[in-house]
């Protein structure tokens, strides 16, 4: 058969096309699976090496806030970090600096990472580095926060006052209203954060705005187990009277005119709230309440006495009024005119507190919580109102109980702003 025709028949051949193509394609088939195979390597390197650099700004912060001004400690923490993450032999390029006001971190870490064929094509794509910063917010112990991250009036002062000068008060809602001060209120605090904006003046000092949102600082706190109810739907209305602590299944209450003394221990309010009103007198030391269950808050009635001291020790330690936190949204009443001894900590997660005493003897008369060596408040939301004062202190020396960890003197927080 002549050339000429053999070439024609060939070409004409299906089979032999498929085999050419494949031929022809093979090498590039090749080469994209290599690259393919490049660049997830490259990209699970690149993860790992930012997952580091990210622990390694955390741990240093957290230690900045202990260590203060000891640069070398500090950066020393996060090079033997990124040491346990990656490995002592892993040839990372590391970097550490302190920003200049020494509450910031910046971690920066370069290395290369072997490949087939992108250090043919693109071989920058080898040299992989990355950054990270952690910075130290809140100026002071943390004594107050407002939880919720959208509402407006998260933290609310409304003719009334919050004083907290030795202390933070943090608003986490991104609301252009989370911080409100209205009708000559006033919040004085040794600082003051919005995660979103502030409405009102007479703040002292100005609030810093846009800061990032805090997580719940006590989150991880255990609550304490419920057994089986010991009373249910107990009421006193007169006398002199002992609370046992225990599990009262339907709620307490306290009305009339009654003096009231709640024994040490942990108080279980089981669906139901606790109430106390009329012109009754309690007194608690080394007393605790949680509160679970359906309508399970408190109220106080702007005629009472109120002197309630956290428990030193047991399942709620530091712990005044803690709020199962798979409750629904509620509200909580400090409306007590003469609530000077308020000591431990307001853990609410769920719901609003709001301190406020309508009809009362005259503005910024009645001091909440004066008496108390501290006090602390975590809620959804925080209003004070109707011309109170909630005078939140940070004698933490003062007293044995224990102030939670997340706040008080451990109370400002490490995040990652980049």
């Amino acid at each position: 058969m002549p050339f000429g025709r053999r070439l024609r028949a060939f070409a004409g051949d299906t089979r032999a096309n498929i085999v050419m193509s494949f031929a022809l394609a093979l090498p590039v088939m090749v080469g994209a699976a290599g690259l393919a195979v490049d660049y997830t390597m490259a990209a699970s390197a690149r993860s790992a090496l930012q997952t580091a650099a990210d622990g390694a700004a955390l741990a240093a912060a957290s230690e900045l806030r202990l260590a203060g001004s000891n640069a070398d400690a500090v950066i020393e923490v996060a090079r033997r970090h990124v040491e346990a993450a990656l490995g002592a032999e892993s040839g990372v390029a590391f970097e550490g600096r302190l920003s200049e006001d020494r509450r910031g971190i910046t971690i920066a870490l370069a290395r290369s990472t072997e490949t087939f064929l992108l250090d043919i094509v693109a071989s920058s794509a080898t040299d992989l580095s990355v950054m990270a910063e952690a910075k130290i917010f809140g100026g002071g112990p943390l004594c107050l926060i407002g939880l919720n991250g959208g509402a407006a009036a998260t933290v609310e002062v409304d003719q009334s006052r919050l004083t907290a000068t030795t202390c933070a008060v943090y608003a986490n809602s991104t609301s252009e209203r989370a911080l409100v001060e209205r009708r000559t209120g006033r919040i004085e605090a040794k600082f003051i954060c919005s995660s979103g904006g502030a409405e009102g003046v007479n703040f002292e000092p100005h609030p810093q705005l846009d800061c990032p949102q805090m997580p719940d600082p006590l989150a991880a706190r255990p609550a304490p187990t419920v057994g089986g109810c010991d009373y249910t739907k107990k009421q006193y209305q007169f006398g002199i009277v002992v609370i046992p602590p225990g599990v009262y299944c339907g709620g307490l209450k306290i009305s009339g005119a009654v003096a009231a003394t709640f024994l040490p221990g942990t108080f279980i309010i089981k669906d139901g709230p606790l109430e106390i009103g009329g012109t009754s007198i309690v007194t608690g030391l080394g007393v605790g309440f949680y509160l679970t269950g359906s309508n399970a808050t408190f109220s106080f009635g702007p005629a009472t006495v109120i002197n309630l001291t956290a428990p030193v020790s047991g399942p709620l330690a530091g712990m005044l009024f803690f709020e199962d936190r798979t409750n629904a949204a509620g509200e909580h009443k400090m409306n007590s005119r003469s609530a000077p001894v308020l000591l431990g900590t307001f853990y609410l997660p769920k719901s609003a507190l709001h301190v406020g005493a309508p009809g009362g003897p005259g503005l910024l008369k009645s001091i909440v919580g004066e008496l108390s060596a501290w006090t602390i408040v975590v809620a959804d939301r925080v209003s004070i109102n109707d011309g109170l004062n909630l005078k939140l202190n940070t004698n933490y020396n003062g007293s044995e109980v224990p102030v939670p960890p997340g706040v008080g003197p451990d109370g400002s927080t490490v995040i990652l702003t980049q």
